[in-house]
């Protein structure tokens, strides 16, 4: 951990939030590029171990290496544009 949790620059992008939706169930905004495997870094820095596990990485963690690659393909490129119902009709 590099601040408190929640740091500063949590804070204030939540009360930044509020201006425009109900920002009472925010808990920290990630960042992505710097979360990896089951770690999780928010936009101050601190890294956490995810017990969460956001379902979109519950499997293989943040920024796999192999997904990574999937993802650009044509075809996740496809997906990801359109966000058909995977579940209903999967590419």
């Amino acid at each position: 951990m590099i601040t408190e949790f929640p740091g500063p620059k949590n804070k204030e992008y939540i009360a930044s939030m509020g201006s425009m939706a109900c920002n009472l169930t925010q808990h920290f905004p990630v960042n992505l590029q710097e979360s990896k495997g089951n770690y999780v870094t928010d936009i101050d820095g601190n890294t956490m171990l995810d017990v969460f596990n956001s379902i979109g990485v519950y499997a293989l963690g943040y920024n796999h290496p192999a997904l990574l690659e999937a993802s650009k393909s044509d075809l996740m490129a496809s997906v990801v544009a359109n966000r058909t119902a995977l579940g209903i009709c999967p590419p």
